[in-house]
């Protein structure tokens, strides 16, 4: 899929893309993403100096979500290219396209990682067509 988030990087559509490429990701691999994009904005939000209760100087951590993605981005999004021998190797234009990608994952994780009301009303309509026992197995669960 790594051709695909690369591909969402411009245009307004890019976060919705983006959501429907995780959508698109294993349950396990997704919940995976979800609590490592959540723990890095915790990182990031701790990036600048603060000050404490007690008016002492508390020093950032300096990773910013640029510097995040920095470092983790070519480890979690790999561009695969068939028939390369090292697809660890990626040029320039790949590596910055990650970076960015990851960037907005970053950022954005909390609304990417969620269903909207109207996707939900899609899914139970589709479901009720296709497959009514499925409903009703979800309306009597608690």
């Amino acid at each position: 899929l790594m051709g695909a988030f690369c591909l969402a990087m411009d245009g307004p559509v890019q976060l919705t893309t983006l959501q429907l490429l995780l959508f698109l990701l294993p349950p396990c691999h997704s919940d995976t993403l979800h609590r490592l994009l959540r723990f890095l904005s915790k990182v990031a939000q701790h990036a600048e100096s603060s000050w404490g209760p007690d008016g002492q100087e508390i020093p950032g951590n300096k990773m910013t979500v640029s510097n995040l993605a920095t470092i983790f981005g070519p480890n979690i999004l790999q561009k695969e290219k068939p028939g390369e021998k090292d697809a660890g190797a990626m040029n320039f234009e790949d590596s910055a396209a990650i970076i960015l990608v990851l960037q907005r994952l970053i950022e954005h994780y909390q609304t990417l990682f969620m269903v909207s009301p109207e996707m939900q009303c899609h899914v139970l309509r589709r479901l009720f067509q296709t497959d009514p026992d499925v409903i009703d197995h979800l309306l009597r669960r608690k």
